[in-house]
């Protein structure tokens, strides 16, 4: 999963571009830490940023001796429509063909040079009953999947009538297709008003509704994600989540999913990592539709307020919010449990003078965007994947550290920790409505399957030591069910 650490790779990078991290006289050696602060005027920045430095990791003593949960907890496994689904013509699929974006005119994304037939990805639309056996068989009491906004709504709602316009033709297949699956009218001309911006394909509504069904009948929970690192291509056109009319069109979608799923989901994830999509969408472009940024673009990307991540995750928290209330004004809320899975890694500096560079990463993407949402939140999900250490400019690989093939130090004792800062942070918090938390991905870049099997029990047990203290973490799902290409990777 190495690209799901670009996000804080690529702030370290600016910013380290930006103040110049890396002091002109007194640096020591990279390879060894350093003994003392470097004699510039980065000390000001160390006292800036400096926070109180974080807790030792836990001896192996503390952890449990053996692994116990309640019956209550949830194991399961996760996916993405993106990564999984057949015949789903998304902004992923002409971005991973295009040989524009690669200097040897191949194309960009490696799984569509070295594996054939790459657009079918896993052919979970197809025959989802492969995965979701599978699935059974590990004995998983959760499914996570998602519903992919481009096969629901291939359309711009901008092409079709607002609800005060007369209905033009193109638009009456759609409506009537919608009323149809909605209320069973017979066939006819659609209601006065109609303007087409939730769902559009209700035929693929319907297919959606038979796997989940397929999940349920296995006797797994679902964990339904409404976007998941997927635009439509018509979204992207119009400048993706920095266009504030996506709002509305989103929440309009999630009500009609929500309607015809809400029944069999047990837990409803309206984003997946909203920080790391506006930051490698819009500030580095090494997502749909690209291309790439320069260091300056980024900079420009990331100015508060006015910057195209702002403006993103704003628009992504005002989309949360509105399927959040909808939901419970409408009584889809009361069993159904509504959050998001926000990325969290365990970020540290090397040296002294890596201190702003990190600490600016943390505050973009720690706690700000729950800060924002914390009371439309049911549970907290977040998506842990291991500790990245700073230097300088760029992530240092250290020959002390155990690696994952991605580039990621494994570090179980990370997860821990953030499980507690944020049940720290938002327990007492009477504007939050956070109930528990879930553990909604973990896993490791590991071709050989040598370390997964103890990397995924050295996690349990951090999630257990977490839980003992009485965090409230109600699952742990494993990222991910099959080998999949890896978004840009």
């Amino acid at each position: 999963n190495i690209v799901q650490g670009s996000a804080p790779r690529m702030v370290i990078q600016m910013v380290a571009a930006a103040i110049a991290v890396q002091p002109s006289v007194g640096t020591p050696a990279l390879d060894r830490p350093s003994t003392s602060p470097p004699k510039s005027g980065l000390a000001f920045w160390h006292h800036f940023f400096a926070s109180s430095p974080p807790p030792p990791p836990p001896s192996a003593a503390a952890y449990p001796s053996a692994l116990s949960f309640d019956r209550s907890f949830l194991f399961g496994v996760a996916t993405a429509p993106a990564h999984v689904e057949d015949n789903l013509h998304d902004a992923w699929l002409p971005f991973c063909n295009t040989t524009e974006l690669h200097p040897n005119g191949r194309p960009h994304c490696h799984a569509w040079r070295t594996t054939p037939r790459a657009a079918e990805r896993l052919r979970f639309w197809s025959e989802p009953e492969a995965e979701i056996g599978l699935a059974a068989a590990l004995n998983s009491g959760v499914f996570r999947m998602g519903v992919d906004w481009s096969r629901l709504a291939p359309t711009s709602p901008s092409a079709f009538p607002n609800a005060s316009a007369p209905v033009a033709p193109a638009c009456s297949a759609f409506c009537e297709a919608r009323e149809e699956a909605k209320v069973g009218a017979s066939p006819g001309a659609p209601p006065e008003g109609c303007a087409c911006s939730g769902v559009q394909d209700f035929v693929a509504l319907a297919r959606y509704r038979e796997i989940v069904g397929m999940a349920k009948a296995k006797g797994m929970k679902v964990v339904l994600t409404l976007f998941h690192h997927s635009l439509p291509k018509w979204a992207l056109a119009d400048g993706g989540w920095t266009n504030g009319a996506l709002v509305d069109y989103f929440a309009a979608f999630s009500a009609d999913v929500v309607d015809a799923l809400a029944a069999d989901t047990e837990f409803l994830i309206t984003f997946n990592e909203p920080t790391v999509f506006a930051m490698l969408t819009h500030c580095a472009g090494i997502w749909p539709p690209g291309p790439k940024k320069s260091t300056s673009q980024g900079l420009r990307c990331l100015a508060p307020i006015v910057g195209d991540y702002a403006r993103a995750v704003w628009n992504i928290q005002a989309a949360h919010r509105a399927v959040y209330a909808d939901a419970k004004a409408r009584g889809r809320g009361s069993a159904l449990k509504i959050g998001v899975a926000h990325n969290v890694g365990y970020n540290v500096a090397e040296h002294v003078w890596d201190e702003a560079a990190t600490a600016v990463a943390k505050a973009l993407l720690k706690f700000s965007f729950i800060d924002a949402i914390r009371d439309t939140l049911d549970f907290c999900g977040l998506n842990y994947y291991g500790k990245e250490i700073t230097r300088g400019g760029s992530i240092a690989i250290r020959d002390d550290e155990e690696y994952s093939e991605s580039g990621r130090v494994v570090y179980p004792a990370g997860l821990y920790s953030l499980l507690k800062d944020f049940d720290e942070r938002y327990r007492d918090d009477e504007t939050s409505t956070i109930q528990s938390y879930i553990v909604t991905e973990n896993g490791i870049s590991d071709a050989s399957d040598v370390m997964r099997p103890a990397y995924i029990v050295e996690h349990l047990l951090a999630v257990a030591r977490a839980v003992d203290e009485g965090v409230p973490v109600s699952g742990y799902l494993h990222w991910t069910i099959s080998d999949n290409w890896e978004w840009a990777d």
